[in-house]
């Protein structure tokens, strides 16, 4: 047997045992998953009971979605809810639109951001900034971080409100429902949500015991006070990936965190165009690898060799090598179809359709990983919102996912 035969015959089963883990992975998630819109925004906390709630939107050149986004969270049926849409140095009609929504909601208090000062990520600043006016000067005790292009259901944040509060939780975390327009980028959109929700399994996360954790920067829901102790986002002041980082400092903390979907109640489209969601995750995307190279090549030899190889290991393969290739084959087209299904909403047909081109999905989270590394390396850093910020700085002061 040569060396690619071997080379074959390792991959084949390999995914074998990966998929078909990834399957069962995902078919007991599932079983154990809530939908927000499942709970009542009803009885059990009646309207004077809701704790004070302030919605926190950083947003920079957004001016294409922050209107309705914004309308959307002034159409919430929450008492006293304070929206604080923060404008971070924006270059195009942001602040302008913001302020026009904000003339026709009381409850609705813009923050303009004119600087970025030395040690901080843009959005951590804003985030951090408008925390700061909520919490110092509004008295909010509980905060809702979100992007200025998530739509939200009138009942959306009483659900989760309630959810929280029945279950005790300190920190909530939902998987917004991802609108696309074209198959390409529903192709790739569920190759990451495959990958990043087999990695994380944020089912677990309400488990004591458990290790798993989770932040989703369309929804981190957290409470005041769990806030405070876990440093606020001065203590993410440097890290890229800031949502999951909150995640891991609250679970690390010992506070109590919780997972939910978020299908009809909140929605958002991740970026417009395939392109642009490919080239979306060029900044976070070495970062989650620590900057390392060494685990950035060996992701992308693995998502190759599991996720593309699976594709055509079938035909390159015999015997019980192509039997056990053929069954990888079946458990991956099922966590394909399945993850499509949850976070598209999509109906069979298209899941299959989806499913079969896994594979073209796995070839772009390959280029996703291979380019995020060349471009940061050669850029010497990350570039976000305008600023370069080196590796080393970064490095130094990363949250580790």
């Amino acid at each position: 047997m040569g060396f690619l035969s071997l080379f074959f015959a390792g991959f084949a089963w390999v995914g074998l045992l990966f998929w078909a883990s990834r399957a069962w992975i995902m078919y007991r998630g599932q079983r154990r998953t809530k939908k927000l819109k499942e709970i009542s925004p009803a009885e059990a906390f009646p309207q004077h009971a809701l704790p004070r709630l302030a919605v926190l939107v950083p947003s920079l050149n957004e001016e294409a979605g922050i209107r309705s986004a914004l309308e959307s969270l002034a159409r919430q049926d929450y008492p006293g809810l304070l929206i604080f849409p923060i404008n971070d140095r924006s270059t195009d009609r942001t602040g302008e639109i913001m302020e026009e929504v904000a003339a026709r909601y009381p409850n609705m208090h813009p923050v303009h951001v004119k600087e970025l000062p030395p040690g901080w990520i843009g959005k951590n600043h804003a985030n951090e900034i408008g925390a700061r006016a909520a919490l110092e000067e509004y008295g909010a005790e509980w905060l809702l971080f979100t992007d200025g292009d998530v739509q939200f259901a009138p009942q959306a944040l009483r659900r989760a409100l309630r959810y929280a509060l029945s279950r005790r939780l300190d920190h909530l975390a939902i998987t917004p429902e991802l609108i696309t327009h074209s198959f390409g980028e529903a192709i790739f959109v569920t190759t990451f949500a495959v990958w990043f929700m087999t990695r994380f399994q944020p089912w677990y996360v309400e488990e004591e015991k458990s290790k798993q954790f989770i932040g989703i920067g369309a929804f981190n829901l957290i409470r005041a006070e769990a806030y405070r102790a876990i440093g606020t986002h001065e203590a993410l002041a440097l890290t890229v990936a800031d949502d999951m980082a909150l995640g891991k400092r609250v679970k690390e903390s010992g506070f109590r965190q919780g997972y939910l979907e978020g299908e009809d109640e909140v929605r958002v489209r991740w970026q417009t165009g395939l392109l642009a969601t490919v080239r979306g995750l060029y900044k976070n995307s070495f970062a989650s690898m620590d900057f390392s190279l060494a685990k950035t090549v060996f992701s992308v030899l693995f998502i190759f060799g599991v996720n593309v190889l699976t594709y055509a290991l079938p035909f390159l393969t015999g015997g019980w090598t192509q039997r056990a290739a053929a069954l990888g084959f079946v458990f991956l087209l099922a966590v394909y179809m399945r993850g499509a299904r949850i976070l598209l909403r999509c109906s069979r047909p298209v899941a299959i359709m989806v499913a079969l081109c896994g594979g073209v999905g796995g070839l772009l989270f390959v280029w996703t990983l291979t380019a995020s590394a060349v471009l940061t390396l050669r850029q010497g850093g990350v570039v976000w919102r305008g600023t370069l910020y080196p590796i080393a700085l970064l490095r130094d002061h990363q949250v580790r996912i």
